[in-house]
């Protein structure tokens, strides 16, 4: 989403050196989300999963591969609710920028190549100004859902054969094997 976002605010992340600090991912592992000057634009940039009712939806399906194995394969819908926090002077400018990438086709087959789809459904960008350090930071947020199609496959370990053995007080009454030819 960081290199999708640098594509739909024209920065190009392959030949752009500066594109991780021009578009930072929220919660950073060292350093902060936001540490510059208020005239320098920068977004930053959270992916969160988000409890809904179309993620609770599963279809499960036994794929049988071959005599000892099968594939349980389960798809599901994954929801994300992505944030850009943006900061500077084309902060305004630059959400709607991102909003208008999102339903750009090259933008949507993108994504698509990692199941990833957008609802359309996109909220206004949002002006919130932040004081910080005695000074005032232009700050707009933006947010929007997407989907994820998630396939998880799962190993199925096969019963090849079975021995059943017939017991009575009088002992063994039967003893076979069960194949599944």
């Amino acid at each position: 989403m960081q290199a999708t976002t640098c594509t739909m605010l024209g920065i190009d992340p392959a030949t752009d050196t500066l594109a991780g600090s021009k578009v930072r991912i929220g919660w950073q592992v060292a350093g902060q989300p936001y540490a510059q000057d208020p005239s320098v634009d920068v977004c930053v940039l959270r992916a969160v999963e988000e409890d809904n009712l179309y993620d609770k939806l599963r279809d499960r399906q036994l794929i049988v591969n071959d005599d000892e194995i099968d594939i349980s394969e389960e798809q599901y819908t994954r929801v994300w609710h992505i944030f850009w926090v943006l900061y500077g002077p084309n902060s305004f400018d630059h959400a709607r920028m991102i909003r208008s990438g999102i339903l750009n086709d090259s933008i949507h087959d993108n994504l698509a190549t990692s199941n990833i789809y957008a609802v359309p459904e996109i909220s206004a960008p949002i002006r919130v100004p932040e004081v910080s350090n005695g000074k005032w930071w232009e700050r707009v947020d933006l947010e929007c859902l997407f989907y994820e199609n998630v396939l998880e496959d799962t190993v199925v370990n096969t019963v090849l054969s079975s021995e059943v053995i017939l017991d009575t007080p009088a002992g063994v009454a039967a003893d076979f094997t069960v194949t599944g030819e």
